[in-house]
């Protein structure tokens, strides 16, 4: 699962013509290094910050989602795609995000969970947990996003930062 941010350089004719005197390459690695900078600090913080301040309040920690955010930023032919997601070994990195039903299995060690609780807290849910026939549950988690909002948080941020490394490029004549 991840969220994807895509450039492509457009703009009016003058401004285009202006880099075309520069090699695409250099432009297209400027833009993939401010790119890495901010992805790799600022929107990697954020999407972090925000698992462990929506996800600490639910039961769960969050913290495998939080050691697994992954930031990568690829030039494709004359696209830079910057992208911020979950390892693919977390796979509830997608229904954290958007929401979903997941149907976790109920196995023996579940059961010595369940009992575990019921006999610690006394709740008669986790009785009939551990008593249930079924062998799965249907738990639908509400969606909770980490990474969208820390992309939106820095997208003005990452939009100055490109303009400011593309000006510099056209006052150095590069």
């Amino acid at each position: 699962m991840a969220s994807f941010l895509t450039f492509k350089l457009v703009g009016i004719k003058k401004a285009v013509e202006k880099f075309t005197k520069a090699s695409e390459s250099t432009i297209l690695k400027e833009i993939r290094a401010v790119m890495s900078d901010i992805f790799m600090t600022n929107i990697r913080t954020d999407a972090i910050s925000n698992v462990k301040s929506k996800l600490n309040k639910t039961k769960g920690s969050g913290r495998g989602l939080s050691q697994n955010i992954d930031v990568d930023v690829r030039i494709l032919g004359k696209v830079v795609i910057g992208s911020v997601g979950v390892k693919k070994i977390i796979p509830y990195g997608a229904i954290h995000e958007y929401g979903g039903i997941t149907r976790p299995r109920v196995t023996a060690k579940s059961r010595k969970f369940f009992w575990r609780k019921f006999f610690k807290t006394g709740e008669s849910k986790w009785k009939a947990m551990a008593l249930t026939g079924k062998k799965n549950f249907t738990v639908k988690i509400r969606k909770r996003p980490y990474l969208r909002p820390a992309l939106m948080k820095n997208m003005p941020l990452l939009k100055r930062e490109i303009k400011l490394r593309l000006d510099l490029l056209d006052k150095l004549g590069v």
